[in-house]
């Protein structure tokens, strides 16, 4: 093959070359690949083929060059080619010259890509929510390189081939791990491997495991921005923040509306976004101990005003939030207090004792007297010590008479009015008991008293009770922290009940604190959790905690507490006045008090699986928005895709057998993926 006239002449006004002589005819030479296209920064063979001389010998030049140079690559005397680390401006010409015939010679045009960008580390390795900026360090940044963090294009500048300096602002995400990519322009426009950062605050008081831990205690999950937060205020100064948050609210539904469903969709999202994390879940927590259900108050109109009784006292005092539930119209339908008449000789009748058995019972000091350690005090015969019988029941149905519906505006009094739930039941002393009553300890409450002065002295008897503290404690401890509290912190929890340091009794805010900022309570908060510390997230807690991990929202038709309800727990129906579990569930072969491993068999295990599948993959059927961007970018990488998923919803706590397990599949889809798009 013949070289191009202009090469020649440059050849020969380098002195290179003779004139050509006849022999030269006889050679011809080729070189493969003809037109190769080549990264900057990498190599590419060229082989040459000599026809024609027993010398097959050749001599590679670039542009002219022997040998070439850095600005337009180098070759060596094997062929090989190095592109030079950045395109070269002018086009590359790879010649293969013969040395037994010196004008004969074949060559290849190179068309020259920007260099495949790589990443060897980025600066900080963590961020702060909010401005940031980063130092990415690697090799083959082309003029024009951007860094990409997750899917965003950040503002970028090039120092070097080898350094950028990028900006951005950024909220907390997913998983807490953003990936970080640089993205060269044409030609051959290509993106780098993934590195990662970390987002958080940079000097936390507490770790991001720390926090997680906490908020899966004092609220419905822990979601990035929530964590971040616990993470920059501190376990104390966070709950002062969500002591101040305003209630989450409902709405007024209209009476044409019979069914509790708006209400559950209400529920769902007040429990995904709303500020008031703490307060909804105090309020969840009391709702299991003093217990109503649709099943009994199946609309909006009966049951909405409890929600906001009890959201409204999660935060007062005890002895406040007893007397507003004994008073409730909705706790007065569902337990026959409304409308409970004196004793009717006559008739044959007698007060209905359902209230007064239930709130001795199941809502304030149980059955067995205690001491402040939520051990059961026994007598000398060994057996457990009661707190009351049949005839304190009987006398506190009494004392719990004539109490009617709120009257409705608009509407005149009567003896027993209408139904209507807004606002405190009413008394009608017609109605009224006015003997003598013996109730706890042997406390009389005397003759001729009013329905409000009974009630009164009634209920404050309780309250004083010396087993409140202690039943109270254990309750709440169970349904925040752990189904197993020992006794000692039982007792931590019972004696701030009894006095906050400042001579109140009963001060909510006080008993949340002492229980969540024990020191049993933050045990795992360093990664270790013991075989009995914790307890199972019942399905609604299971769910939402899911879904705030992912950061999803709820529309308002969304379908999810009917989702959840397959998995034994139906939003607002709790089977009886027992709630959906016991507080006592024992798993006998471990020894261990369980109480949601009661609603926990084997279909109900397996549906939970079915929840994550519609949150996840099924979204928009369940009403749900995901935000899964900041993962997406991830997929390309699957150990820091598994890395985010286990901070996002284990906190660094997955085990490695899992993680290998986990990496292989996510892999294997990955491949899988990359197969179906060739």
């Amino acid at each position: 093959m013949r070289i191009p006239r202009p090469l020649v002449y440059g050849l020969l006004l380098c002195g290179l070359f003779v004139i050509p002589s006849p022999v030269d005819a006889q050679v011809t030479v080729f070189v493969t690949p003809k037109s190769p296209v080549v990264r900057a920064g990498a190599t590419q063979q060229f082989t040459p083929y000599v026809y024609l001389t027993p010398n097959k010998a050749v001599i590679w030049t670039v542009n002219g060059v022997p040998g070439g140079n850095a600005t337009i690559g180098t070759i060596g005397a094997d062929g090989l080619y190095s592109a030079p680390s950045m395109p070269a401006p002018v086009p590359i010409v790879v010649s293969a010259i013969s040395l037994a015939a010196p004008a004969v010679g074949a060559y290849a045009t190179v068309t020259l890509l920007n260099p495949q960008p790589t990443i060897t580390s980025v600066a900080p390795p963590i961020v702060a929510p909010g401005p940031f900026s980063l130092i990415v360090d690697g090799a083959g940044f082309a003029p024009g390189a951007v860094v990409r963090f997750g899917s965003t294009t950040l503002s970028t500048a090039r120092v070097s081939d080898t350094r950028l300096i990028a900006s951005g602002t950024i909220a907390p995400v997913v998983g807490r791990l953003m990936a970080v990519s640089v993205s060269n322009p044409d030609p051959g426009a290509s993106v780098s491997g993934l590195a990662a950062v970390a987002v958080g605050p940079t000097a936390p008081k507490v770790s991001a495991l720390a926090a997680a831990r906490f908020l899966e205690q004092v609220s419905w999950g822990a979601d990035p921005a929530s964590i971040a937060r616990v993470q920059e205020l501190g376990f104390s100064a966070y709950l002062d923040e969500q002591f101040a948050e305003a209630p989450s609210t409902y709405p007024e539904y209209p009476s044409t509306s019979t069914m509790l469903l708006p209400v559950q969709q209400r529920f769902v999202v007040n429990a995904l976004t709303g500020p008031d994390q703490l307060r909804q879940r105090i309020a969840f927590a009391l709702g299991q101990i003093f217990v109503v259900s649709g099943y009994k108050l199946f609309t909006p109109q009966m049951y909405v005003p409890w929600l906001r009784l009890l959201s409204d006292h999660a935060f007062g005092t005890y002895g406040d939030l007893l007397t507003e539930v004994t008073l409730s119209p909705s706790m007065g339908r569902f337990l026959d207090m409304v409308d409970n008449e004196k004793d009717n000789a006559f008739l044959k009748s007698a007060a209905n004792e359902n209230y007064a058995r239930e709130i001795l019972q199941l809502f304030t000091i149980g059955t067995e007297r205690l001491n402040l350690d939520g051990t059961v005090q026994v007598g000398s015969d060994g057996q457990p010590l009661p707190t009351y019988d049949q005839a304190v029941v009987a006398a506190l149905a009494r004392a719990f008479t004539g109490w009617t519906f709120p009257t409705s505006p608009g509407a005149t009094p009567s003896k027993h009015n209408p139904p209507y739930y807004a606002g405190r039941m009413e008394p009608r002393p017609v109605s009224h008991d006015t003997y003598e009553k013996v109730i706890l300890d042997g406390d009389v409450l005397p003759a001729g008293q009013t329905p409000e002065q009974d009630l009164g002295d009634a209920l404050g008897r309780i309250e004083q009770h010396p087993n409140v503290g202690p039943f109270f404690a254990r309750r709440m401890i169970q349904h925040l922290v752990t189904s197993n509290p020992s006794p000692d912190y039982v007792a931590r929890v019972a004696a701030v009940f009894n006095n906050n340091g400042a001579g109140v009794r009963g001060d909510l805010r006080a008993v949340i604190k002492a229980i969540v900022l024990d020191p049993e309570a933050r045990l795992g908060d360093s990664g270790y959790v013991g075989p009995a510390d914790g307890h199972l997230r019942e399905p609604v807690l299971f769910t939402m905690a899911l879904l705030r991990a992912l950061r999803a929202t709820s529309g308002p038709t969304s379908l999810l507490a009917s989702i959840i309800s397959p998995a034994g727990q139906s939003l607002f129906y709790p089977p009886s006045v027992f709630n959906y579990f016991s507080p006592e569930n024992q798993l006998a072969d471990y020894g261990l008090i369980a109480p949601e491993f009661q609603i926990f068999t084997p279909s109900t295990a397996v549906y939970r699986a079915n929840i994550a599948f519609y949150a996840t993959f099924a979204a928009q059927t369940a009403g749900l928005t995901m935000d899964l961007s900041t993962l997406d970018p991830l997929a390309a990488d699957p150990p820091l895709l598994v890395e985010a998923v286990n901070q996002a919803l284990l906190y660094g706590r997955m085990p490695p057998e899992m993680r290998r397990t986990i990496e292989a599949a996510v892999g294997a889809v990955t491949m899988l993926s990359l197969c179906t798009r060739v």
